[in-house]
């Protein structure tokens, strides 16, 4: 049986519907789950959609992981990039010459001007995995 298709939300569906959100909407479960034990011989469960909207809303959960991939993504590259800072704050320490310290300066700005583009990047980032 093919299952790919959205779930009908009676219940979301009454309330949003102005004419049935104070008709329908407020017994319909009540009624529905009355008929059912009747019809059956015991009760039926039915939650409430906000009470279980997480474990189907599928794009939220994709765009979930894909967020926190994003995030892990740019801290590991801000990582990278912090070391090569590193190393080149010590290439200018450590410069024998006025030309090798000046190379190495010349390297650290292009590395800084890197390096605060990530903080950028890792602080939209991390925004984005805060509204989840």
């Amino acid at each position: 049986m093919s299952t790919d298709y959205s779930t009908f939300r009676i219940e979301e569906t009454t309330f949003k519907e102005p004419n049935l959100r104070d008709t329908v909407a407020p017994t319909w479960l009540a009624i529905f789950q009355k008929n059912y034990k009747t019809l059956n011989g015991h009760e039926l469960f039915v939650p409430r959609w906000s009470e279980i909207k997480d474990k189907y809303d599928l794009v939220a959960k994709k765009k979930i992981i894909k967020a926190k991939e994003k995030l892990d993504l740019v801290l590991l590259k801000k990582s990278k990039i912090y070391e090569k800072k590193l190393k080149l704050q010590k290439d200018v320490i450590e410069a024998k010459t006025e030309k090798q310290r000046f190379l190495a300066e010349e390297r650290l700005k292009k590395v800084q001007i890197s390096f605060d583009k990530i903080l950028g990047e890792v602080s939209k980032a991390k925004k984005i995995m805060k509204n989840f």
